[in-house]
């Protein structure tokens, strides 16, 4: 500013030639006007610099806070982490627990069915050797009525009484001929019906086992007889009594393949459907009571098997 005035100065005297004392006179009023101005510029440009050092504090103080709060915010979103970490731990723990849990009930599941199958086959082999024990039994008896008789005989030959009527005095050896052997009388074979009813009532007075032999005789000495789709049904009705759901359902399926539309066939479409959900194949004996439905409508069979299919199936919802 001093510059510009000093300037003006010379340029006035230059240009005026000699310049007068009103001139200069004014010269130093607008140089005093000058320097007033200088004084007011330099006033405020302190007050901007003093307003400028308190809008650079707040400014220090705003980006402290702004600091600050992002630190906050980080150690928020850190602890958020943590605890989201640690609850994402705690479920896949949870997982692996009830992975665990379920591998352990399917073990025992299935130890269970193993049990079940041998206890079943267990029950099979014991009506099998009743069966047999009763037999033996039989002959015993047999055999203590053929000794009774004989000793009684023999009592009678030594006390020299006659014979009893009916019994016929054995031949007395010779030294150098043995006796003759008689020929003993055996029973008259089983019918077909006989021997069926026959098993039929030894599975009804739950000698199961033995019922399955009876059966198992029976289609093996009359193969193709009318009777032979319901005797292979009823050896299936005898596992499944014996809860062998396995062995039930393979005889279930025999009973279908010898006599497609034989009498008791419905019946074991049916049944084996059952062995089939006992196994736990729910899919598998929904397929087999359709095949019934399909193949035999009118059926009683079929209308139970409609009827279970109706109840397992599940209710739709709301």
């Amino acid at each position: 500013m001093q510059v510009r005035i000093v300037a003006l100065t010379l340029a006035a005297l230059i240009g005026a030639g000699c310049a007068s004392s009103a001139s200069v006179k004014g010269l130093g009023e607008e140089n005093r006007r000058d320097r007033l101005q200088l004084g007011e510029v330099a006033r405020q440009t302190a007050e901007l610099h003093v307003e400028l050092k308190a809008v650079a504090r707040e400014l220090e103080a705003i980006r402290s806070e702004i600091t600050g709060a992002r630190r906050e915010d980080e150690g928020r979103q850190r602890a958020t982490r943590e605890s989201l970490d640690g609850v994402r731990a705690r479920v896949e723990a949870a997982v692996a627990g009830l992975a665990s849990v379920e591998a352990a009930v399917t073990g025992v599941e299935k130890r269970v069915a193993a049990t079940e199958s041998r206890l079943a086959g267990a029950v099979t082999r014991v009506g099998s050797l009743a069966g047999s024990v009763r037999g033996i039994e039989t002959s015993v008896r047999g055999l203590e009525t053929t000794v009774g008789g004989l000793a009684d005989h023999v009592a009678r030959l030594e006390a020299g009484a006659a014979p009893a009527p009916g019994v016929t005095p054995p031949t007395l050896p010779t030294p150098d001929v043995a006796p003759p052997k008689t020929p003993r009388p055996s029973a008259p074979p089983l019918t077909a019906e006989q021997l069926f009813g026959r098993a039929v009532g030894n599975f009804r007075n739950g000698e199961l086992g033995q019922a399955i032999l009876d059966f198992e005789d029976f289609l093996a000495k009359h193969p193709g007889h009318a009777l032979g789709g319901s005797a292979q049904f009823w050896i299936g009705e005898a596992y499944f009594a014996a809860r062998d759901f396995q062995h039930a359902a393979v005889e279930y399926q025999k009973a279908v393949d010898l006599a497609p539309k034989g009498e008791k066939t419905p019946d074991a479409i049916f049944k084996l459907g059952l062995a089939f959900l006992s196994m736990k194949r729910p899919d598998r004996a929904r397929e087999v009571w359709t095949q019934l439905i399909r193949d035999f409508p009118q059926s009683e069979a079929a209308q139970r098997a409609r009827t279970t299919l109706r109840e397992a199936s599940p209710a739709p919802r709301p």
